[in-house]
């Protein structure tokens, strides 16, 4: 389910950058990101009724090498297509953008130290 997210997501960042092609509109664009979360939700809504009253079983974890290796993906595509393709539509995968950089740098790292922080890891430093 994690891949199909993935490749969702992929699929909004490529398209973004082909703005100016005729073929490419939102509905092609964020339509699988869309049906992904739709697909989140009924799945959460038939687990509720499938385990009310009951326990429900604990989802698997995704491993750090694999969540590692979809954000290098992830940024690696991003840089190719700035590289490459050019500008895209949106200032939020434009790499000489600061908009960029915040996202891409800085919540994930303010995200990681907000999480040490609840689980109780001592913070070196």
């Amino acid at each position: 389910m994690r891949a199909l997210g993935f490749v969702a997501v992929l699929n909004a960042i490529i398209l973004d950058f082909y703005h100016h092609l005729e073929w490419v509109n939102g509905y092609l664009q964020f339509g699988p990101i869309a049906l992904f979360i739709l697909y989140i939700f009924a799945g959460s809504f038939i687990a509720s009724r499938l385990y009310k009253g009951r326990e429900e079983p604990e989802g698997r974890n995704l491993s750090p090498f694999i969540h590692s290796m979809m954000i290098t993906t992830a940024l690696t595509v991003i840089f190719a297509m700035n590289i490459f393709v050019g500008q895209p539509n949106s200032n939020i995968f434009n790499i000489s953008n600061s908009e960029f950089w915040i996202f891409a740098v800085v919540v994930p790292i303010i995200s990681k130290m907000l999480s040490r922080k609840e689980e109780g890891v001592p913070e070196h430093g």
